[in-house]
């Protein structure tokens, strides 16, 4: 069996607030829009995500030409969508974190052969770049029990990050209920004011 190696379009930010908003924010998911354009020291307007220049000077413009600005964004800001959704399970080759249920097969055999045609099979390339699509039917039409969603690792009300993927994981949905269990039995964080 041949390995196919994952490519991750997740880059780290260059933005300082964003740096900032992943240590204090406590949301479940942060509106991207409110990030404020990076202005550079020459005046010019820069990427949101990552600081470069932008090409086109337009007003609404907020990424860099690069792809992977624009999903990095939308993963830290949004993780429990699809593109957080992705970048875990590229991440863990496609697998639930816990009990190791392999995504790949029913992937291939159901979405891809199903929807997408056996004739084109090999033309939707999910392992290495994000397809919004794969993501969104295989969390519609695979068995309830094995739904992969997205968990904190160490749970927002004990402390844990609720922005960005480092405090992410991507599990089956019946590993999810036993850990949402365990999580919350103990004590919780106190409150500020």
């Amino acid at each position: 069996m041949v390995k196919v190696f994952l490519r991750s379009m997740f880059k780290k930010s260059a933005n300082p607030k964003i740096e900032e908003l992943t240590k204090s924010c406590t949301l479940r998911q942060y509106s991207v829009g409110n990030i404020n354009h990076v202005i550079r020291l020459d005046g010019s307007k820069g990427c949101v995500w990552c600081g470069d220049p932008l090409k086109n000077n337009h007003p609404a413009r907020r990424y860099c030409s690069d792809v992977n600005c624009k999903h990095s964004i939308y993963a830290w800001g949004y993780p429990q969508k699809e593109n957080g959704l992705w970048e875990l399970l590229a991440r863990q080759d496609f697998c639930c974190k816990i009990c190791g249920y392999d995504y790949k097969p029913f992937i291939d055999d159901t979405l891809i052969g199903k929807y997408y045609g056996l004739k084109n099979k090999n033309k939707v390339d999910y392992r290495s770049h994000f397809n919004y699509y794969v993501v969104k039917l295989l969390k519609r039409v695979i068995d309830k029990a094995w739904k992969p969603e997205v968990d904190h690792i160490v749970p927002v009300s004990k402390g844990g990050a609720s922005l960005g993927l480092d405090n992410h994981q991507a599990i089956c949905s019946s590993c999810h209920k036993t850990k949402t269990k365990i999580d919350n039995s103990g004590p919780r964080r106190k409150r500020n004011g």
